[in-house]
């Protein structure tokens, strides 16, 4: 099977600890973009949050962020 087919959606739940987002905003992208995986990714990293980047980022120590995060 093509990869279209066996498509994938994110919960609130997923979406929020996925990307490290506000449980509000996880559900304000939801309702606005719909719940596709794909497109999600597409959406948030469009945004520059990507999960592997984000994973990385929240396991930099302050002391190794030269401008600090957030």
């Amino acid at each position: 099977m093509r990869d279209e087919l066996l498509e994938t959606s994110y919960s609130p739940a997923t979406l929020q600890k996925q990307y490290c987002l506000d449980k509000g905003e996880a559900r304000r992208l939801l309702t606005s973009f719909g719940s596709s995986q794909h497109e999600m990714d597409r959406l948030l990293a469009a945004r520059g949050r990507t999960r592997l980047h984000r994973k990385r980022e929240i396991h930099t120590p302050i002391s190794r962020a030269p401008f600090g995060i957030g």
